[in-house]
């Protein structure tokens, strides 16, 4: 344990310690005095177990005095008998950088320095593109042994693929870069026999350099069977390592194995890796390497940019094959050389057939197929032409006359609707569209006598309208029962666009936990159905989804980015995305500039956004979205500005809905808002009181449609001096945030305490008052940066408070 200690990052070693420990503190103090002791011989200052509530750190002490002609400057890494420090030339000749290996001076003795002396001979004799060169070496005037080698800025090969998120090819493709490094040492009679991610870095180009030979021994019958002190890391060595038998190549190979099975699955072969039993399984050769297919989490599938069933069905077959042959606990069954693993992995790579798996007229059939599908395909499809034809026509043949007869029930059905009022005594001036849409769900629920394709369509038409209506409790009925009748009939596409439509619809209705699931459904449809999948319905599915995690949620924000850059990607490649929809993406993703502090490029993209989506429709409803976001970016440095485009908004709104419209009513209450913070007073609390109603009529809790209105609406009537009524609407705010499940930490609930401070400060209630500034203060605070100047804000306002 104290060995596995030294290899884990400074940062997370106590932690390791205390889940290693468990309640066994006697061992946790015993690890923590070796952990102390070894420090203290190696000149850095005693290490001490952290705190409650402090990370973890390790002093990083840079050895004085010169290696030659080098110089160390800071620490890289340690490990159980050296440190590696970032290194400088010092003797003036010329300006050169590398890794400088020191080996701890308490550890040098004979068979240490055989080692260490091992390892220099073994760099000098390697002349290969992913293995450092070895620059210097020698003994220090301090008496310590030290190396020189070529200085690597890269991360691990496991951390680099997973930032990277790398597939499964580009993983593999990597891989072979490692291969072909350990093969070349192999073919110079040297076995690493300590190949792990963390002794393979790769570098910002992509490219690999396989490090520490510091374990590597001579293929020669001089070797010995059993080392007095095996170097190893038990996580990555084969079996007869454990044992403490002779390792050779097939020892490597096994290694190996591992870190590609890690690569491609994220997961230990053998299941828990601190478990004891599995450790005495593989000494004795017991464990067996679980199939890398039933490996597969969540966050494996993410960090590979797959769905996890994609990567699942990806990692059976061939690769599962080469995976556990390299894994076998004989060593006479897995592959005789690593050039015979590569060669397979290129195989698997190039369609061809590889030797894991039993090569059978049908599989290699089979591949070759794949391999060959242009030329077969042709000729497949030259004797099938005629009969293909044939079908093709009669299948058009069915589906047109299907198409024409659901028009006509359609068209018969809308015209009953349409000319039902004609049969009834009624007053066409009281007679509305939510009637008539009212009938409509009557008539089809008792008297629908047709097909199911065609109900279907209908009942998705109505729970659109009733959407459009504002009626979401109906349009959510209607297009649920639309959605199963689809999914009976198996119709992957039009389930997906109703699914959509319901997902949007729970949004509104302050369900943000449904609207997302849906729009992770709909995206699994759209993933399925591949290059069929509706292009627009795939880039509104990926704004939204995207916008939804970010702006009412504020989580998953990597997910939400990845995304919106999608979507835009999608709008600016694609020219059936309308421009309108293209900018409002970018406006998302503006919003998200923002809240990462990049406040001068969010604010060109809005503008570019506004810009794209004028040339196509210069007074639609769309730049609603950019114009208030843009208002609120700017209203800290030009707050006239602001209020301008707080204006624009609400126009654009009343133009286009009206003034009785829930949109047109909350975007009056922003710009009544943005007056206010200039110092204008504007209307008096009538026009608050009617504008809130508005909203209400539409938008109930705890939908996030009302929380804003309900924000701006307690600030304006906190700055007209109706208190009462600004705390019944901040007391209202906080509820939503609740019900939605937002962090603490997310702003608009300082937002909302800020409002109900300054309500109860306005009541003369100063000790609530303070309560709620306080809690504001500190949620602004652990927001971010960005909100830094807001918590100093309130933190002003409590000092200027009156004594109570």
């Amino acid at each position: 344990m104290f060995h596995q200690a030294l290899a884990i990052p400074p940062e997370d070693r106590w932690r390791w310690l205390e889940e290693r420990c468990g309640d066994d503190r006697a061992l946790f103090a015993e690890i923590s005095s070796l952990l102390e002791a070894h420090d203290a011989m190696t000149s850095t200052a005693p290490l001490t177990q952290p705190r409650a509530g402090e990370a973890a750190s390790e002093p990083q002490v840079v050895p004085a005095g010169l290696f030659g002609a080098w110089r160390a400057v800071r620490l890289i890494g340690r490990g159980g008998t050296s440190s590696v420090y970032f290194a400088e030339r010092a003797d003036g000749q010329f300006d050169q950088t590398a890794a400088l290996k020191v080996m701890a001076g308490f550890l040098a003795g004979p068979e240490f320095l055989h080692r260490f002396e091992t390892e220099r001979q073994l760099l000098a004799s390697l002349n290969h593109n992913h293995i450092p060169r070895l620059l210097d070496g020698g003994i220090s005037a301090n008496g310590d042994p030290f190396l020189v080698t070529e200085y690597v800025d890269g991360q691990s090969i496991d951390r680099y693929c997973d930032t990277q998120k790398l597939g499964v090819e580009a993983r593999l493709r990597i891989f072979l870069q490692v291969a072909d490094a350990v093969d070349y040492a192999h073919r110079n009679l040297i076995v690493h026999r300590d190949l792990k991610p963390a002794n393979i870095l790769v570098n910002a180009e992509g490219a690999v350099k396989l490090l520490d030979f510091g374990t590597a021994s001579l293929v020669t019958p001089k070797d010995p069977t059993v080392t007095r002190l095996r170097m190893l890391t038990p996580r990555y060595a084969s079996p007869e390592q454990l044992r403490g038998e002779r390792v050779n190549i097939a020892t490597d190979i096994f290694s190996l194995g591992v870190v590609l099975y890690e690569l491609l699955t994220g997961a230990w072969p053998f299941g828990d890796p601190a478990s004891i039993l599995r450790e005495l399984d593989r000494c004795t050769g017991d464990a067996t390497a679980k199939p890398p297919c039933v490996a597969i989490t969540e966050a494996a599938a993410q960090n590979r940019s797959m769905p996890p069933e994609h990567l699942r069905r990806a990692l059976k077959g061939d690769l599962s094959a080469i995976v556990l042959k390299a894994l076998e606990a004989d060593p006479s069954r897995r592959y005789e050389s690593v050039r015979a693993l590569a060669t397979d992995i290129q195989s698997f790579l190039d369609g061809r057939p590889v030797t894991a798996r039993q090569q059978t007229t049908l599989y290699r059939a089979g591949k070759f197929l794949r391999r060959r599908w242009l030329p077969a395909s042709a000729v497949a499809l030259f004797v099938c032409g005629l009969a293909g034809a044939a079908i093709f026509a009669a299948h058009q043949a069915r589906v047109a006359r299907s198409e024409a007869l659901k028009a006509e029930k359609v068209n018969e059905f809308l015209n009953d609707i349409l000319s039902s009022p004609a049969q009834l005594s009624f007053d066409p001036q009281k007679f509305t569209v939510e009637q008539m849409l009212e009938a409509a769900e009557a008539r089809l629920e008792k008297s629908w006598k047709g097909d199911a394709l065609t109900e279907a369509t209908l009942r998705r038409s109505l729970g659109d309208a009733y959407w459009a209506m504002q009626r979401f409790d109906r349009a959510s009925g209607q297009l649920q029962k639309a959605i199963a009748i689809f999914r009976a009939l198996g119709d992957e596409k039009e389930t997906a666009a109703t699914l959509y439509d319901l997902s949007t619809v729970a949004g509104l209705e302050g369900r943000p936990a449904d609207e997302i699931k849906g729009f992770e459904e709909v995206l699994e449809h759209t993933r399925r159905l591949g290059k069929s999948a509706p292009i627009r319905l795939v880039f509104h599915t990926e704004d939204y989804l995207g916008t939804t995690l970010w702006l009412v949620l504020n989580r998953r924000l990597p997910e939400a980015r990845n995304l919106l850059d999608n979507a835009i990607a999608l709008g600016v490649r694609d020219p059936s995305i309308s421009r309108t929809d293209l900018a409002m993406a970018l406006s998302h993703r503006a919003g998200m500039l923002a809240d990462e502090g990049k406040r001068d490029e969010a604010e060109a993209m809005y503008r570019n956004a506004l810009t794209i989506g004028r040339k196509e429709n210069p007074n639609g409803m769309w730049q609603t979205f950019p114009l208030h976001f843009l208002a609120l970016l700017i209203a800290s440095r030009d707050l006239p500005a602001a209020t301008d485009l707080a204006w624009q908004c609400y126009q654009v709104c009343d133009r286009a809905l009206g003034p009785d419209n829930a949109e047109t009513a909350a975007a009056k209450l922003f710009w009544m808002r943005e007056r206010g913070a200039g110092g204008d007073p504007g209307d008096d609390a009538r026009a608050v009181f009617a504008a809130i109603g508005i909203v209400r009529k539409h938008y109930r809790a705890p939908s996030m449609n009302l929380w804003v209105p309900l924000y701006s609406s307690a600030f304006v009537l906190n700055r007209l001096g109706r208190f009462k009524e600004a705390e019944s609407q901040a007391r209202e705010m906080l509820p939503i945030l609740d019900a939605n499940h937002l962090p603490e930490n997310d702003a608009r609930r300082a937002q909302s305490l800020l409002e109900l401070g300054k309500a109860l400060r306005g009541e003369k209630r100063e000790r609530e008052a303070a309560d709620a500034l306080k809690q504001s203060a500190a949620v602004y605070a652990a927001a971010g940066p960005r909100w830094a100047v807001r918590a100093e804000a309130v933190r002003k306002m409590l000092r200027e408070a009156p004594p109570h």
